[in-house]
């Protein structure tokens, strides 16, 4: 009688114990993944701050090289003169004299 109370602690301590080590590998294998998770999205987080540090300085960049002043040296530079505009008076034709 002793053998089988004791093959029914056996059975009794097995499945008290199963559920709890399924429980633990479960909770460690969820914990796990949150880490990973967590990482990850930490690093995306890093890129995002990078990405608007960097197009808040391109956008100040390309404030600076379309600023009138900036264009004006730049085409001095290259020796670009500013256009010269001449208008025809229609009013007194000057193209063909009649005498």
């Amino acid at each position: 009688m002793t053998d089988r109370k004791n093959k029914i602690k056996k059975i009794w301590y097995f499945l008290t114990l199963l559920p709890a080590v399924l429980s633990a590998v479960f909770m460690m294998f969820m914990v796990n993944s949150l880490a990973i998770e967590g990482k990850q999205l930490g690093e995306l987080e890093q890129k995002i701050h990078t990405y608007k540090i960097e197009n808040k300085q391109l956008k100040y960049q390309s404030a600076q090289l379309g600023a009138i002043s900036t264009l004006s040296k730049r085409a001095n530079d290259l020796g670009l003169k500013p256009a010269v505009v001449s208008f025809v008076d229609i009013a007194t034709p000057k193209l063909a004299s009649s005498n």
